[in-house]
Order: structure tokens, then C-alpha cells, then sequence
């Protein structure tokens, strides 16, 4: 009885070593914001240029910027002024 219990024991330690040698990568998911450059144009306003990457399935939707322009696409990333 006691032998059943101890190889019982190791094969459950060997399925558990195999499930997580095996599991699959996880990629990174989310939005990832940069800040790329700030400007002070005037006494109270503040630009930022700022870099949205899309690590998700889903698609973003970014309309336009500040002067109400359309967002550029520039390689696979977003520059938008704000």
C-alpha cells in the first residue's frame, strides 16, 4: 500500500514536470504607451508626441489628434500628437 501511494506520488511529479516543460509561451498582451517627446509650446500647453503599440488580437482605434487630424500608421506603431 505504501509503495502504491509513493508511485502514485512520483508519477504525479513527473506529469506536473512535463504540463509546465510543455505549456505554451505566453506572448505579451496589451497597449504599451511611450512618451517619445515633450514640447512646451506656450505658458500653459504641453505637447507630447506619444507611441501606442497594439499587443493584443484586437484592433485599436485611435481617430485623430489634438488639431483633429487623422493618426498616422508609421510602421506598425502610432505617432500622435496631443
Amino acid at each position: 500500500m505504501r509503495f502504491v501511494a509513493i508511485a502514485a506520488a512520483v508519477i504525479g511529479l513527473l506529469l506536473l514536470a512535463a504540463l509546465l516543460l510543455v505549456r505554451p509561451h505566453s506572448r505579451p498582451s496589451g497597449v504599451e504607451l511611450r512618451v517619445a517627446n515633450l514640447h512646451r509650446t506656450t505658458n500653459s500647453v504641453l505637447q507630447a508626441t506619444v507611441i501606442l503599440k497594439n499587443k493584443t488580437s484586437r484592433m485599436l482605434n485611435v481617430v485623430n489628434d489634438s488639431r483633429r487630424y487623422a493618426a498616422q500608421a508609421v510602421l506598425s506603431r502610432l505617432d500622435i500628437s496631443i
